[in-house]
């Protein structure tokens, strides 16, 4: 082959090249374009899924946080009441079941109740008052004010326990049942004879009487 063939030939080989580089679509503008979309898009969905870890990390966190406060707030509450029940203790002679003070109606207000019942009318009260009188046998009943011309006769649940026969003139909260009830005379006699009147008192008791009553199955007597 002579010299002007051979250049000939490689001025083809070379044609061909170009021309092959020319149609190479792997190495064309738009598959590099499409390329460097794809990397794009993996990189969006990787920066996503770093945010959703880290959005779940604070929500761990936010959730140990509220865990933690309602924690804390439960042992508050929990640590006030057994401050407030101490204190009661401290405060307070308690006499058959364990009652609290919390939210006992004063007399006026349990006056005001016991105006809304009738005879076989029941409900279930708490309230402080002071002590009237109290049983002079047993301490088995005693009549707290509801004013200063109206009282309430307090016995106790099947006579499950009794006050101190010196409770007089002491401030006390008592729960348990209120109602209306007729006295016969025989029961108001009986009444007499144990908070000491003279016979000729008891002997003017010849009707029988409307009583606010009340069934106490706990009391708090104040020290």
């Amino acid at each position: 082959m002579n010299v002007h063939s051979k250049a000939l030939n490689n001025e083809n080989v070379f044609a061909r090249g170009s021309k092959d580089n020319l149609f190479d679509k792997s190495k064309s503008p738009t598959n590099n374009k499409k390329s460097n979309t794809k990397h794009q898009v993996v990189e969006k969905d990787v920066l996503k899924e770093n945010q959703a870890d880290i959005s779940l990390g604070k929500s761990d966190k936010n959730a140990s946080f509220v865990k933690k406060s309602s924690e804390f707030k439960n042992e508050k509450v929990a640590n006030e009441t057994k401050q407030e029940l101490v204190q009661e203790i401290i405060a307070f002679d308690s006499f058959g079941a364990k009652i609290t003070k919390d939210a006992a109606l004063n007399s006026d207000e349990m006056l005001a109740k016991y105006y809304d019942l009738k005879v076989g009318d029941t409900i279930n009260m708490k309230f402080s008052s002071t002590i009237k009188e109290v049983c002079s046998k047993k301490g088995c009943w005693m009549k707290l004010l509801l004013d200063d011309k109206t009282e309430t006769m307090v016995r106790f649940k099947d006579y499950g326990f009794f006050m101190p026969l010196d409770a007089a003139g002491k401030e006390v909260i008592v729960a348990g049942k209120a109602f209306v009830n007729e006295v016969s005379v025989a029961d108001l006699k009986h009444y007499a004879e144990d908070a000491g009147k003279s016979p000729e008192e008891i002997a003017d008791i010849t009707e029988p009487a409307m009583e606010f009553a009340f069934e106490a199955n706990g009391v708090l007597l104040k020290k």
